[in-house]
């Protein structure tokens, strides 16, 4: 029995199940999404009504009325290339080719957008589509049994700004998401392949260069977290791990299907969104990029569900690996390669520039600055205890989207058994208290004070331990308990007012 997988064919023996698949191809199973397509793609095609007119302006879309639909394939097999023969204000004029029915002169009040087929002087071999961008009474010839063929659904801006020379690239039958969701089926690791189908287990998306920061951001949350659904409506799933996050606009694109956005404003600010639905461009979103295939998943993805995603281009961060690990990665993407700061095979990368992938490829060389191992501050943080304060020390260090942040020293005396690091008043908010000490604050924990204080957001590490203060200095209740320092504590003892703290999170 034929089936595909994630583009690939290949046969396989009815009563395989996919798990097997899966480990004869060598695909690694971490518990994303599966899907088949029940129906091959030219069946699907055959039920739609919904075509694709992709032009030298953009593309727009034609529903054809389902009463026409024979004709209108009939005609599609005849129909050759297209160029804009004829445009004004009131309707653009597609052509020309020949048609096999007999046309007849009709006159009547047509409304805007409304699409016909008009053989100019009764001669078929001179039809066209008349697209109408304004209501109208016009008469025109059409092909028997055939009044108006459909009208233009989407890409409206497109038809208006054809021009007279203008060509039509193609016209293709369009799958709706509907006709998707009928043929879509989740699977199971456990399922066996009882019928053909194609199957996906994973989303590639293309990201864009002219978004090289929200591109950035998109490809550490798929490197260091995989996409998990956080929200699933009809238009778009969105994934809210750096919601909160400030983010330019990069490209005010419009948001097709496929569409992989960032939101840059508002209550949703930093939220990214994957779009089964066009939807106009908007100046709170920033197109990131677009699906290439498996956009099957995206379709009936539900909240809590993992998304295993591949970008092209892959990321090129190389903070937290040694410079060997760099210089072996970048060789193998022919990408030059600068040791600066220490320089030895063993240190650890805290800086390169330039910082974006896109940068990197674009200049074909990279910066990478070292220190050593025991100059990183290593920590651990209690995620299940603290989760909202956790969140802003990441985005606060850059540790939500790095292997390695860093902070910036506030206040430190050793005459005083705690140090100070900066926070940040845009990234705090509302920070609630969340897991307050109790009886005492052990030395090396890490805390961060919380808005029932005037200096919200601020970081510190407690040195010694003491049953009334935080790590930031304040009481207990001012305070909100995160981590823990675990190695190379000789970094804090070295550490001055204004000077850069190192710190990478050890995993358990």
């Amino acid at each position: 029995m034929r089936i595909s997988i994630d583009g690939r064919s290949l046969e396989v023996e009815k009563g395989t199940t996919i798990k097997e698949l899966l480990e004869k191809l060598g695909i690694k199973y971490e518990g994303q999404a599966l899907v088949g397509l029940k129906m091959v793609k030219e069946q699907l095609m055959l039920e739609t009504t919904s075509f694709v007119f992709e032009t030298t302006k953009g593309s727009f879309v034609v529903e054809v009325y389902k009463e026409n639909i024979e004709t209108w394939r009939n005609m599609l097999k005849n129909m050759g290339s297209l160029r804009v023969k004829w445009s004004t204000p009131r309707d653009v004029r597609l052509g020309v080719f020949t048609i096999n029915l007999k046309p007849e002169l009709k006159t009547k009040e047509w409304r805007a957008w409304d699409v016909l087929i008009s053989a100019e002087g009764l001669d078929i071999e001179n039809t066209h589509i008349v697209i109408l961008k304004a209501r109208q009474e016009l008469t025109y010839a059409a092909p028997q049994g055939v009044d108006s063929l459909g009208r233009v659904s989407r890409g409206k801006n497109v038809v208006t700004n054809l021009q007279i020379g203008d060509s039509i690239i193609s016209v293709k039958p369009m799958i709706t998401p509907e006709q998707l969701s009928k043929a879509v089926v989740r699977l199971s690791i456990d399922n066996v392949i009882a019928e053909p189908m194609n199957i996906f287990t994973k989303v590639k998306i293309r990201l864009l260069d002219s978004s090289p920061m929200a591109a950035e951001l998109f490809m550490s949350l798929v490197e260091m977290y995989g996409f998990t659904v956080s929200k699933a409506l009809s238009t778009f799933i969105k994934n809210d791990l750096f919601k909160g996050l400030q983010v330019p606009l990069e490209n005010k694109s419009r948001r097709v299907r496929g569409s992989v956005t960032i939101r840059v404003s508002g209550h949703e600010m930093g939220s990214i969104y994957v779009y089964k639905r066009s939807c106009p461009s908007s100046p709170h979103h920033s197109v990131i990029g677009y699906v290439e295939s498996g956009i099957e998943i995206i379709d009936v993805a539900r909240p809590m569900d993992k998304i295993l995603i591949e970008t092209e281009p892959q990321r090129l961060n190389l903070l937290g690996l040694t410079q060997a690990e760099a210089s072996k990665i970048l060789s193998n993407c022919g990408i030059a390669h600068e040791r600066e700061w220490s320089s030895r095979d063993d240190d650890v990368i805290v800086d390169q520039e330039p910082s974006l992938t896109f940068q990197v490829l674009k200049e074909g060389r990279v910066k990478t600055r070292g220190i050593p191992a025991s100059k990183v501050l290593m920590i651990r943080l209690y995620y299940d205890q603290a989760p909202r304060t956790v969140w802003y020390f990441k985005a606060l260090t850059g540790l939500l989207h790095s292997r390695v942040g860093k902070l910036k020293v506030y206040f430190a005396n050793p005459m005083i058994d705690f140090i100070l690091f900066e926070g940040s008043k845009d990234l705090s908010g509302v920070l609630l208290p969340e897991n307050n000490p109790k009886d005492k604050v052990k030395p090396l924990t890490i805390g961060v004070t919380n808005m029932s204080k005037k200096l919200v957001g601020m970081v510190g590490v407690r040195l010694t331990e003491s049953t009334s203060y935080g790590p930031t200095g304040e009481d207990f209740a001012g305070t909100n308990i995160i981590g823990e320092v675990v190695r190379d504590l000789k970094v804090l003892k070295e550490a001055r007012e204004g000077s850069i703290v190192y710190v990478m999170e050890m995993r358990s």
